[in-house]
């Protein structure tokens, strides 16, 4: 399954109220002294005329001085005013640059980690394919053989036949076990495609004919609801190859705007959920799962009937949704 492609960081970086506010400073800076100087030079004649000569242009002076005084105090002001503007973009400039770090680095660790748990989990895989499959595989083929070599007695052949069919189920679960680990870590793999190459390996080793229907959906998950589901659907086909006695199954997969609905229905024997409810771990790991991801899971059935169960994922899980060809084992 590939992970969803994550852009670089984009910065936004709001200097468009800055600069406003310096084109501010600089037309108080440069208006009021011109239109200062062109008020004085406009009343000069009238305060002159009615206070005399000497009185006015004395006053006007006065006037004058005062200006200059409080245009200097008020030009300090500015300077102070652009200086902390200054400082103040570039600490936001700073506090940007160093957002887009901590982004970088957190999907970068991301991305990371994700790759070393693929390691492991095909690590995993290999080891017990090379090891543990092989044993039980040639366990079951001896022991096949030995019941089949009529030098043993009637209750030591039943003995026999018990153990190859406990090594073979072992076997297949070793199977299924490793199928799911390469499922949930493979690369390259949208969620539909990861689910319909587990299915239809499935339907090959299991016997039970199984049918992956999409509706034409392709729906993206974040990585870690990915494996979780995966993980959900391969747990419900494993208990119906290992309970239902079923001849067929179906995954189907349905979406809303507020959740993506996956369904696991078989043609089985069925059951009392409530019976199963309580010595059930494979139903309780499958609820943990669900829950971590915000979901729900229902499990409907009953005795002779088949078996319902049905995944609800909130949107919350969802990346995008774009159409797909239906994807069938």
């Amino acid at each position: 399954m590939s992970a969803p492609v994550r852009d670089r960081p984009t910065l936004v970086l709001p200097t468009a109220p800055r600069l406003r506010g310096r084109a501010r400073l600089v037309l108080l800076a440069v208006g009021l002294p011109v239109a200062f100087l062109v008020a004085i030079q406009l009343l000069r004649p009238i305060v002159v005329a009615r206070l005399g000569d000497h009185a006015g242009h004395l006053l006007v002076g006065a006037i004058v001085v005062s200006g200059a005084i409080a245009f200097g105090l008020v030009a300090v002001s500015l300077i102070e005013a652009n200086r902390r503007l200054i400082v103040a973009h570039q600490q936001e400039l700073a506090a940007h640059d160093q957002l887009a770090l901590s982004r970088a680095h957190a999907t970068r660790v991301a991305h990371e980690r994700e790759c070393a748990i693929r390691a492991e989990r095909d690590r995993i895989a290999r080891e017990m394919h090379d090891s543990l499959a092989q044993v039980l595989g040639v366990t079951q083929l001896r022991l096949r053989a030995l019941s089949g070599a009529g030098e043993l007695g009637e209750s030591a052949r039943a003995e026999v036949d018990d153990l190859a069919d406990l090594a073979r189920d072992a076997y297949r679960d070793v199977r299924e076990a490793i199928l799911g680990l390469r499922t949930a870590g493979g690369e390259r793999l949208t969620f539909v495609e990861a689910l319909s190459t587990y299915v239809a390996a499935f339907s090959r080793q299991s016997g039970v004919q199984t049918t992956l229907e999409t509706g034409g959906i392709e729906p993206a998950l974040s990585p870690t609801c990915e494996v979780e589901v995966i993980r959900v659907v391969q747990e419900a086909l494993t208990n119906v190859r290992k309970h239902a006695g079923a001849a067929a199954a179906t995954v189907r997969l349905t979406e809303t705007p507020m959740s993506l609905s996956i369904v696991v229905e078989d043609d089985g024997r069925g059951f009392d959920p409530r019976v199963a409810a309580g010595d059930g771990y494979g139903l309780f790991a499958m609820r943990e799962r669900v829950a971590q991801s915000g979901g729900t899971l229902v499990v409907d059935s009953r005795p002779g009937a088949g078996t319902r169960v049905t995944v609800r994922i909130p949107s919350t899980c969802r990346v995008e949704s774009t159409p797909a060809r239906e994807a069938t084992a």
